[in-house]
């Protein structure tokens, strides 16, 4: 990249390629230290603000270009956000806090196709995909050995892996309750503020330090099931219903329906 690329692309693309080497959350340093392997001539004092600009929930910096691409999830740590555009053909529905699982419906969506959970509709996002190797086996990981454990952590119930890799559709930044299915077999629900977030970087891209004690365990278990269908070939499907009240729901849901994989 040239001097000419705006360092909003570049902290951008360095978000991107950290993200896909596993490392999530990254950090300030990181992204400041791949922007200048890039272009030596960007100081911290420029990129700095750069990012603090591109963070959706951090105060200052400049706004253009790559606003809210980031999100930080603690001090000095970020994660990519899902794009900001919603598409049209996932309208919210309103409800109150009395919401019932037969009040907390979604009408007039326009894709297709869809299924009806407990009497509530959800419209199919995809199936769930892990990624392979070129000879066409599942890519397994181990993404443990690339976390620096200066605390001497032990590894999680769910920590040891192997994991898989996959992804849902990037631009999906909805809140809701998601299903995830294996033909007409609910297997879990779950609810989200983003949807491709949760999934992108939370169950389909493992975290080394999630795989230790005090990690988000619960997407080792996930993930580790997934792998396990997509070994014994079997096809999952991501349904997803979107709603102001899926906390709610998901409660709801998980308490009448006892999917599979939840634990109740």
């Amino acid at each position: 990249m040239t001097k000419t690329t705006p360092t909003w692309k570049l902290v951008l693309d360095c978000a991107q390629t950290l993200t896909a080497e596993g490392n999530v959350p990254f950090t300030r340093k990181q992204l400041i230290e791949c922007v200048r392997r890039k272009d030596p001539d960007r100081s911290p004092g420029t990129i700095n603000p750069i990012i603090q600009g591109m963070t959706v929930n951090l105060k200052g910096g400049p706004a253009g270009r790559g606003s809210g691409a980031l999100s930080s999830v603690r001090r000095g740590q970020f994660v990519l956000t899902a794009p900001a555009e919603v598409p049209m053909e996932f309208p919210v529905e309103k409800s109150d806090s009395t919401s019932t699982l037969q009040t907390s419906r979604t009408s007039g969506m326009k894709a297709v196709p869809s299924r009806t959970i407990a009497g509530i509709d959800y419209q199919k996002i995809c199936d769930i995909e892990a990624e392979r190797e070129p000879d066409g086996t599942i890519g397994v990981f181990e993404p443990q050995s690339r976390y620096a454990n200066e605390g001497g952590l032990g590894l999680n119930k769910y920590g040891a892996g192997p994991f898989c890799r996959f992804k849902i559709p990037a631009n999906l930044p909805l809140a809701g309750v998601y299903a995830i299915t294996r033909d007409e077999t609910l297997l879990y629900i779950g609810e989200c503020e983003n949807l491709s977030r949760r999934f992108n970087y939370g169950y389909g891209l493992i975290s080394p330090r999630n795989c230790f004690s005090g990690g988000q365990e619960t997407n080792c278990r996930i993930n580790a099931l997934v792998l396990k269908e997509m070994q014994a070939g079997r096809a999952l499907h991501l349904y997803f219903h979107r709603c102001d009240n899926y906390k709610q729901l998901e409660a709801e849901l998980r308490r009448d329906l006892a999917p599979k994989w939840n634990r109740i």
